[in-house]
């Protein structure tokens, strides 16, 4: 979120968000470049930072299933985290409240194994589970790349871009 928080409180604030909505694309042409332009950096500082998988190629036996699905969660996450960037600078003026907003909204997803763990309720645990962050990304750290992992991240973060497009649309209303 903190990467993202300042795409459209900044437009806000210079002032030139009203002349962005105006502008003949649609709505989620705009969110949806923003959130492309961000996630190709994302996914640069990912590739970036795996250079160091290189000496292991060089000196062993990498577990090639693991390093890509770390790749992989890696990437998932950072759409998600984006995605909720985006939405709380379209739904905030400042860009410092967008951001602290963004990690409130991802907090929860962080916490869950936490209450889901101290909870004996079996089917309530599960419930919890189904929405923690860690519990989907776990296994792909590991090498298991399961779909309805993969989906509940591409689920989640297109639910903050449609919240992100109806923040905008409301201030377009405005």
């Amino acid at each position: 979120p903190l990467v993202s928080m300042q795409t459209f409180a900044g437009e806000e604030r210079s002032g030139t968000l009203e002349m962005l909505l105006t502008f003949p694309i649609p709505l989620s042409a705009l969110i949806f470049g923003k959130f492309l332009a961000i996630l190709c950096l994302s996914v640069g500082m990912v590739l970036l930072s795996s250079v160091n998988f290189l000496v292991v190629v060089l000196l062993g036996t990498p577990d090639w299933g693991a390093y890509l699905g770390g790749i992989l969660a890696q990437i998932s996450a950072s759409a998600l985290y984006i995605s909720v960037g985006l939405f709380t600078s379209a739904a905030t003026r400042d860009s410092m409240a967008a951001g602290l907003l963004g990690i409130v909204l991802l907090l929860p997803f962080w916490m869950i194994d936490l209450i889901a763990g101290a909870l004996d309720v079996g089917w309530l645990k599960t419930l919890l589970m189904d929405f923690s962050l860690i519990g989907h990304l776990q296994p792909m750290t590991k090498g298991l790349i399961d779909s309805v992992d993969v989906v509940w991240c591409v689920g989640m973060s297109g639910m903050f871009l449609w919240l992100c497009h109806l923040a905008l649309e409301a201030k377009r209303w405005r």
